[in-house]
């Protein structure tokens, strides 16, 4: 890998079930090593607690507040605030508040998220809950235990 650069607003922009997600480097783009997608979370819409298992994911609040559970706490956080959920570590988002919210994070080492994003798209806008499990699984995204 020679590096790469993502410019504002490059990246490929998708519909993940009614949130903004756009992929500023994903796993082909860094050989692996680290995906990086932009969110954005309208009012009232809620990234459901989930853990990963074979990677580490950081977050930065670019733009607004959200709720943040990490572990077994859960605060509201404004633009500027970082946090780290490791593998294994239970974490999710809300925006609860009027404004939409913008989150950018990274996930180490690289899952899949460009197929994982590919396939809700190829759901429709009907998916049962069984196919969505069934991407989330294949792209280590994991309900809590």
């Amino acid at each position: 890998m020679s590096g790469f650069l993502s410019k504002p607003g490059s990246g490929a922009l998708y519909d993940a079930l009614g949130v903004p997600v756009r992929v500023r480097a994903g796993k082909a783009d860094t050989s692996g090593a680290v995906a990086v997608i932009e969110v954005e979370f309208p009012p009232g819409v809620d990234f459901p607690t989930h853990v990963h298992r074979q990677s580490d994911e950081a977050f930065y609040v670019l733009e607004g507040e959200v709720t943040a559970i990490l572990g077994d706490s859960s605060e509201v956080v404004r633009a500027g605030s970082f946090a780290l959920a490791p593998r294994g570590i239970l974490h999710g988002f809300s925006n609860q508040g009027a404004e939409a919210a913008k989150v950018l994070a990274w996930q180490w080492p690289a899952p899949d998220v460009v197929a994982f994003l590919e396939g809700l798209a190829e759901l429709g806008d009907n998916p049962s809950m069984e196919q969505i499990g069934e991407l989330m699984a294949q792209a280590d995204i994991m309900p809590p235990a």
